[in-house]
């Protein structure tokens, strides 16, 4: 054994020569460990010129210079050169730069209260403890514990408690327990708004209340339940006139009371009203238009036959909005031009006592437009628009038409025969495709860039139904099944189109084989029916 196991000092051998040099350089340990102080624990090299005594916890990462491997160690200046004492646990300094005992362990040197846990004053004075226990032992999930049975609050002024959450989600709230198990929680609960909720067993919860953050709307999740009350002092009233409200003036029975008396009750046997409902409370007739009156069974046809519609196209604003019956037979006009309407059913109704009108109607017979079909129209302040055609299952697919534009057919039309197959759509456009045989690629051409191989010039498309005007055609050269690459190459090209067909339809081979392969192209051609 040559050094001692808790300083390290060096120990005398038998026999040994020069033993003050020994004894020295435990001295020398001795003075800087006991009443042990350094400098700081920061620097990774020595100090350009130490005093004699000066010592320093050994910074890291990879200390340089004399210190080269002693990171984390103290060095101390002795006789002129640095002495190395080999940091143990357990080992306490005073810290003249942090103004504090440093202890070594573990983790490294750490402030001797940060070690033990214990509050700093210093910190506790600038806001810095990390946690509080109070007759208890504050931990990592709990920062500030308090064990006792009050607890008080005071200022001599305004005071402010503050629950803070460092962004929305998560909760900022009070828990309320019993046996450690959660019964009422109060806060913003995983949210931003402001919610109580309860518990029975401290793992299912029912929301109470919740206070909407946006507009401070209160929901009640689970109802509330208020004294049943009476005529004189309602069990639910309004602030300012507290005698107007709803009361529980018996079993199973909701009433409503207005200045102090009993206007209705409504209970399991019906509505029971204490005011009268007639007069010109009630609809004189079943187009009776007059505002704030009660409807009555037949009225604008709920409940009965809807009265008849005369000149549906008035702009007087003398129309009742309801719904009424068109029939061009038995005297209605004003209905729709296009599609030969003969009756049908008609909603009307306004927007504003000077205009805003829109009307729909809904075909029940008719000359062109199948049953069911729907058509609108509206009014600002002038004349009617056109009608608008409604579409649905009963006339999306069929025969497109048109009158001046105006469609007065099907949404859209498809069809096939032998020259390849079309699709119709009601504004006009028309796309037709087909695929074509072309013959040999090899018909004609030297397979040069001058004169490549060709299929014949005698290949047409007629359309599979005519356009309005040439349209526009695309395809590519289609080359049989099993042709390798350099048979496979090929353009497409074709002459003009006209409204009825595209002509000399070819695949052009982008090489020099001469095989006579089988080709054919597939063509879309895309315009206007009309």
């Amino acid at each position: 054994m040559t050094e001692t196991t808790q300083l390290g000092l060096p120990l005398l051998l038998p026999s040994q020569a020069q033993k003050h040099v020994t004894v020295n350089e435990a001295l020398a340990r001795l003075d800087g460990l006991v009443q042990a102080v350094v400098a700081d624990r920061v620097l990774t090299a020595p100090p350009a010129d130490p005093a004699e005594g000066e010592a320093h916890i050994v910074a890291g990462p990879a200390p340089t210079g004399d210190w080269e491997g002693w990171e984390g160690d103290v060095a101390v200046r002795a006789n002129g050169a640095w002495l190395r004492l080999v940091a143990r646990a357990g080992w306490r300094v005073w810290s003249l730069a942090e103004g504090t005992v440093l202890v070594r362990t573990g983790a490294g040197w750490q402030r001797l209260q940060d070690a033990l846990g214990l509050v700093d004053a210093d910190a506790l004075a600038a806001g810095g403890v990390e946690r509080l226990g109070i007759n208890a032992a504050a931990d990592a999930t709990n920062g500030f514990v308090f064990r006792g049975t009050n607890a008080l609050l005071h200022s001599d002024g305004s005071i402010d408690a503050t629950l803070n959450k460092a962004a929305p989600g998560g909760d900022a709230s009070l828990s309320f327990k019993t046996g450690w198990s959660a019964r009422a929680l109060l806060g913003l609960l995983a949210g931003e708004d402001f919610s109580i909720k309860v518990s029975a067993d401290g793992a299912s919860y029912a929301e109470a209340l919740r206070i909407a953050a946006a507009t401070g709307a209160v929901t009640l999740g689970q109802g509330a339940r208020v004294a049943g009350g009476g005529a004189a002092e309602p069990g639910l009233a309004f602030a300012g006139d507290t005698d107007t409200g709803l009361t529980n003036p018996g079993a199973n029975q909701l009433g409503l009371v207005a200045g102090g008396v009993q206007r209705a009750v409504l209970g399991a046997a019906g509505l029971n009203l204490g005011v009268p409902l007639t007069g010109t409370a009630v609809v004189s007739g079943a187009a009776d238009a007059t505002a704030g009156r009660v409807l009555t069974t037949g009225y604008m046809g709920l409940g009965g036959i809807a009265p008849l519609i005369g000149n549906a196209a008035v702009t007087d604003n003398s129309l009742t909005p309801g719904t009424w019956r068109f029939d061009s037979s038995g005297g209605s006009s004003g209905g729709p031009a296009v599609g030969g309407v003969v009756r049908g059913f008609l909603i009307h109704n306004r927007r504003a006592a000077g205009g805003g009108e829109v009307q729909v109607l809904v075909v029940e017979s008719a000359g062109q437009l199948p049953a069911g079909s729907i058509l609108t129209r509206s009014r600002v302040s002038a004349g009617w628009s056109e009608w608008a055609m409604g579409y649905g299952q009963a006339n999306i697919v069929g025969t497109v038409s048109q009158t001046g534009g105006l469609p007065t057919g099907r949404l859209i039309e498809r069809g096939a025969n032998a020259n390849g197959s079309y699709i119709r759509w009601a504004d006009g456009t028309q796309t037709c495709w087909h695929r074509l045989p072309l013959g040999s690629i090899a018909a004609q051409g030297a397979g040069t860039w001058a004169n490549p191989y060709r299929t014949a010039s005698t290949a047409a498309w007629t359309f599979p139904v005519a356009f309005s005007a040439a349209p526009q055609v695309t395809g590519r050269a289609i080359p049989p099944a099993g042709a390798d690459d350099a048979r496979r190459r090929a353009a497409f090209a074709s002459a003009a189109a006209d409204a009825a067909a595209v002509y000399q339809v070819q695949a052009v081979r982008l090489g020099d084989s001469a095989a006579a392969d089988m080709f054919e192209a597939d063509l879309i051609a895309v315009g206007r029916w009309y």
